[in-house]
């Protein structure tokens, strides 16, 4: 369906003596009224906020509730006509927004407001102009199952009612940004989760992790669990655990080094695919094992090093982790930690995600790990703890490969991705492809995004 939104023309309300048409066109003179004086205070950042479930921007939904007045207005004079409306289905408006939530991403606070004055006031102008008879004609809605609406019934449930609909969205996103929150990237939590919350939060975690096939992305990052297994000087007899192993790519790369070494997860399907990659290795001395960080089934210093390579950092309660691999891990013993970094790319990545899909309120932020004090906070018995900070460059055919490769089989964007509508995916995919290009050093010959990490050995 090709729809064409008139966004320039001018007009002015018209005094009228048909009380029902100028009931209604007040009526939606004061939803824009409202809309605007709530947005236009705004700071730029506030301008920017996402909406939850919807994964547009403030910005983009105000302007579009501004250029959907033409359209609501044109769709009302058809049946104001008695024709019925039969070329638009829904597939059609998520359409239209999501192209234009792409085409006005950048839009400004200035432009906006002024597009939402303009195209309210000749729609009320509009309205205004019909009779009573007009109003009450009714016809076949495709939109509505093709049931005979009138055209004062339409009018109040999209040309009325929008503004009001998404103002109590930018309200409610609003919020949920207020006070600290607004400049806060990164959260901390300093009081013990309840214990049936922890698990909820846990379960969620494990469906995500669960979801899609992290193995494809995973088996990408290997040279990180090689060089953390140096870092750690991981030798032959020593006894070696995998904490959130995942994939296993720091199991691997211990048992490349012929250590005994115990992988575990708390996603099993995740142990799986670290299974097959080990048997295909024809490795024997590799154990797979499902066990919760915060919780780890085994005794006492049990071993002489504890690796992790991007999977603790994911554990809700960071200290009781923490001190999990504290505990397992023999004295003079080693833990090898490689944790992303909240200035690098995947800190970028999680933080733009977060604006889409909001993560679980009071949860410590997985990027802490990436900073050297909260790693001296979280072991303040070390003995040592050397931090450096590394580099692994994302390599793919094109941002729009990385994004297809990333929506399919990471676990955070797969989620959000399924959680957001059509318009909050398009606004997704545009603001990922959008970050990607920012950070690509490529030069043009395939995408190379640099993501720095911090490799942390802790001697205890």
């Amino acid at each position: 369906m090709a729809i064409v939104v008139a966004q320039d023309s001018t007009g002015s309300p018209a005094s009228s003596l048909k009380t029902r048409a100028n009931v209604l066109a007040e009526r939606l003179e004061q939803g824009a009224r409202a809309l605007e004086t709530a947005v236009e205070p705004l700071t730029d950042r506030e301008w920017q906020v996402r909406i939850p479930k919807d994964g547009r921007t403030v910005g983009v939904v105000v302007h579009h509730v501004a250029t959907m007045y033409p359209l609501e207005i044109e769709l009302s004079q058809q049946l104001a006509a008695g024709r019925p409306i039969t070329d638009v289905t829904w597939d059609d408006v998520h359409g239209l927004n999501a192209r234009h939530a792409t085409e006005h991403a950048a839009v400004t606070k200035d432009a906006a407001l002024e597009l939402l004055r303009r195209n309210s006031t000749t729609a009320a102008a509009a309205i205004r102009a019909l009779t009573d008879d007009e109003l009450d004609r009714a016809a076949g809605v495709s939109l509505n199952a093709d049931a005979p609406l009138t055209c004062q019934f339409f009018l109040e449930d999209h040309a009325v009612r929008h503004s009001y609909h998404h103002l109590a969205k930018i309200r409610a996103a609003l919020a949920s940004v207020q006070g600290s929150a607004r400049a806060t990237t990164i959260v901390t939590c300093d009081t013990a989760m309840p214990a049936d919350r922890a698990r909820a939060i846990k379960a969620k975690q494990q469906a995500m992790w669960a979801s899609g096939d992290f193995a494809v992305i995973g088996t990408t990052l290997q040279i990180v669990g090689e060089l953390l297994n140096e870092a750690t000087d991981v030798r032959a007899v020593h006894n070696v655990l995998d904490v959130a192993a995942g994939n296993g790519n720091a199991t691997l790369a211990a048992a490349r080094r012929f250590a005994n070494v115990t992988s575990t997860d708390y996603v099993a399907a995740l142990l799986d695919g670290g299974r097959r990659r080990a048997d295909a290795e024809g490795f024997a001395n590799v154990t797979f094992e499902v066990a919760d960080a915060e919780a780890l089934p085994y005794r006492d210093a049990s071993f002489d090093v504890v690796l992790s390579t991007f999977g603790v950092m994911f554990a809700p309660d960071h200290q009781r982790a923490a001190s999990e691999l504290a505990r397992v891990c023999k004295p003079a013993g080693r833990i090898g930690l490689a944790s992303w970094t909240p200035s690098g790319f995947l800190g970028r990545l999680l933080r733009l995600v977060a604006e889409f899909v909001a993560p679980a309120p009071g949860v410590q932020s997985p990027l802490l790990w990436g900073t050297a004090d909260h790693v001296r906070e979280l072991f303040p018995d070390a003995v040592k703890i050397e931090n450096t900070a590394r580099t692994f460059a994302f390599r793919y055919r094109s941002p729009e490969h990385w994004v297809e490769i990333f929506r399919n089989f990471y676990g955070p964007t797969h989620t959000a991705f399924m959680s957001l509508d059509a318009a909050g995916q398009a606004a997704l995919d545009a603001a990922l492809l959008t970050l990607l290009r920012s950070q690509d050093v490529g030069g043009g010959d395939g995408l190379v995004v640099p993501a720095e990490y911090l490799e942390t050995v802790i001697t205890m």
